[in-house]
């Protein structure tokens, strides 16, 4: 394997069995949840072990939400792929200033 991306939608509409285009379903689809923290921890250590951490990158998103990001780099994900819009928003939330 040469690089591994979490697609941060897909993963939850399966996490969750629920479909993103179908309104009866679509509340089902929590972000909050601790099974999706606890997932993610599950990947990244599997990464971690293969030692390809750095090869390891986040779209969707969730990974363009303050919170989501966060969480994201909290379990040592370095590569987040987020919405332009929402850049600034997750820079602030992470600290991170703004390159030129």
């Amino acid at each position: 394997v040469d690089a591994v991306s979490i697609g941060t939608n897909d993963l939850i509409q399966y996490l969750t069995a629920s479909d993103r285009d179908n309104e009866a379903v679509v509340h089902y689809q929590q972000v909050q949840t601790a099974g999706l923290a606890h997932l993610l921890e599950h990947i990244v250590d599997a990464v971690r072990a293969e030692h390809r951490l750095d090869d390891l990158a986040v779209c969707g998103e969730f990974a363009s939400t303050a919170e989501g990001a966060r969480l994201l780099v909290q379990l040592g994900i370095r590569s987040l792929s987020v919405f332009p819009s929402a850049a600034p928003a997750v820079r602030e939330a992470l600290g991170t200033p703004l390159s030129s």
